[in-house]
């Protein structure tokens, strides 16, 4: 049977903090677990502002790269499910983006998002969720989350749902590519997956895309349809990931 949600607090004795070694902070920097009870008086109020009164603190802002914490999570059935992080970012911190990898079973960590955006929530004593969703197959999984070159925010929890039926995600590699009669033809240009291995020539690869590939558009009115999946029953609307350049 599926789970509907499971929330796994960062302070957790489960939860594995750690480096990779290969950032720009001493291998042995770890973020650090902040509690309410014996928090320092500056941090005492966000700990107490979060969910289970503490938090893991990134400590090696601000240059901190390498850095992770590592959630571990099982379910009985292989399928989608919707990610919710937890977490706090002062105002003046435009974002804080966080590699994130996730781990199948006995497998590898493999690469989902080198760039999961974590914008500011205002203050870190105000905590906010930024969510994905990802493949979690029967049995044990892991979810990692490592500073990418600036740190990381103030991480409360992660929470696994099941996924919402009233969300369809389609990632664009993976969408049907075509030109339609007003399309630029001539030139024989197309939509076309990018990814890493499949980068032309005269491209360059921009990274931060779920998945490490997306969907490179053609100019003028090159389609890519997706089916609409959407019931009836439900007003429907679409949000598009993507950058310009």
């Amino acid at each position: 049977m599926a789970i509907e949600t499971i929330r796994i607090q960062a302070e957790d004795a489960s939860v594995v903090r750690g480096n990779t070694g290969l950032g720009n902070t001493t291998p042995t920097t770890r973020p650090a677990v902040v509690m309410a009870t014996t928090a320092a008086a500056n941090d005492k109020i966000y700990a107490e502002a979060a969910d289970g009164d503490a938090y893991v603190d990134f400590v090696g802002a601000p240059t901190s790269s390498g850095e992770y914490i590592e959630f571990k999570i099982s379910v009985d059935t292989t399928g989608y499910y919707d990610l919710g992080i937890g977490y706090a970012l002062a105002a003046n911190e435009l974002n804080r983006s966080m590699r994130l990898d996730v781990k199948n079973g006995a497998g590898s960590l493999n690469l989902f998002d080198r760039m999961f955006d974590l914008q500011s929530t205002g203050d870190f004593a105000k905590y906010a969720e930024q969510g994905t969703r990802v493949l979690l197959t029967s049995g044990e999984n892991t979810i990692r989350l490592t500073s990418n070159g600036y740190s990381g925010p103030n991480i409360d929890y992660l929470e696994v749902r099941t996924a919402d039926p009233t969300v369809f995600v389609f990632q664009g590699e993976d969408l049907v590519t075509k030109l339609t009669k007003q399309g630029n033809t001539g030139q024989a240009l197309i939509n076309r997956a990018i990814s890493p291995a499949s980068t032309p020539a005269n491209e360059q690869f921009r990274t931060g895309a779920e998945g490490e590939s997306y969907l490179d558009w053609a100019a003028t009115s090159a389609t890519a349809p997706a089916a609409d999946k959407a019931s009836p029953s439900y007003s429907s609307g679409i949000g598009v990931r993507c950058v310009l350049g």
